[in-house]
């Protein structure tokens, strides 16, 4: 099952809270796990990293990447860093995240229009092409 980045990003009941990066950061790895396996993805996270913070993150071809905090000097077969000061594990997981394509594409519809940083006006699509329309009307639509 294909999960997308914009259901994870909402799936509140797991706790995940978007970060700048463009991941999602959860308390727990388990956490993580629990939203994942509730979109169809299987991720193997090892028992004793379950109760550490995780981030989740999609890779620039779809797949999951799932971070893991780091203590200490310790082995996780399977895990890599990404240099050796990181303080992460990192895993990419072969379930694809997909872009939601059933979110509407606003900017082929309704575009404000500014130049030289003055507010030009409002225009909508219209079978006879873009039309310029009045603050007033737009925001009723």
């Amino acid at each position: 099952m294909d999960i997308t980045f914009e259901t994870l990003l909402h799936f509140k009941p797991f706790g995940g809270v978007e970060n700048e990066k463009s991941g999602v950061e959860f308390a727990s790895a388990k956490q993580a796990q629990s939203a994942l396996a509730a979109l169809g993805a299987t991720i193997d996270i090892p028992a004793a990293y379950l109760d550490r913070p995780a981030t989740v993150r999609q890779h620039l071809d779809g797949r999951v990447i799932v971070d893991l905090e780091k203590r200490e000097q310790e082995p996780l077969a399977g895990w890599r860093r990404i240099n050796k000061r990181s303080k992460l594990w990192t895993r990419i997981f072969d379930a694809r995240m997909v872009k939601d394509e059933t979110l509407p594409d606003f900017d082929n519809e309704i575009r404000c229009v500014k130049c030289a940083g003055q507010h030009f006006g409002w225009l909508t699509k219209s079978p006879q092409g873009w039309l310029k329309q009045p603050s007033s009307r737009v925001w009723s639509a």
